[in-house]
């Protein structure tokens, strides 16, 4: 099957995109100079302490990018219900990203009973070090939750 003939969810995915923004009250820009069918910038707001960008990528693969984490979740039929809940749970303060020393390797995690669970890898291999920075969308002084 060639390029042209695969299925996109570029319908789709700015339909999950916009909901995202309407349910936080977010604004955002297109950048249609992204090598991508789908890209919406998320500057820095309150709400959101620093820029995401929202993808859609090689027809089906949703994007989540902040800081220098990067995730390419695919099909998009499998995994729309999954990054739609990654989205609300970092807006809530309930998703992070723990980036480490070794192979610069990344995790999304989210919080669910109180503990941590790994959502998404990024990059390196499974011996990743210690953690040297932890990326989130909280507010330290009003939410001083680990």
């Amino acid at each position: 099957m060639g390029r042209s003939e695969l299925r996109t969810f570029e319908r789709e995915a700015r339909e999950l995109f916009l909901s995202f923004a309407n349910r936080h009250g977010l604004a955002f820009e297109e950048d249609r100079e992204a090598p991508v069918e789908l890209a919406l910038i998320f500057p820095a707001q309150p709400g959101l302490r620093q820029n995401v960008i929202l993808g859609l990528q090689n027809g089906d693969e949703l994007n989540f990018g902040v800081d220098q984490f990067w995730s390419a979740m695919f099909p998009y039929p499998e995994k729309f219900m999954e990054f739609n809940r990654i989205l609300d749970a970092w807006m809530e303060g309930d998703a992070r990203i723990l980036i480490y020393r070794w192979c610069r390797g990344m995790e999304l995690q989210l919080r669910s009973d109180e503990r941590w669970q790994t959502a998404y890898r990024a990059n390196g291999f499974p011996f990743r070090g210690p953690v040297i920075r932890i990326v989130h969308n909280r507010d330290e002084e009003a939410d001083p939750r680990p």
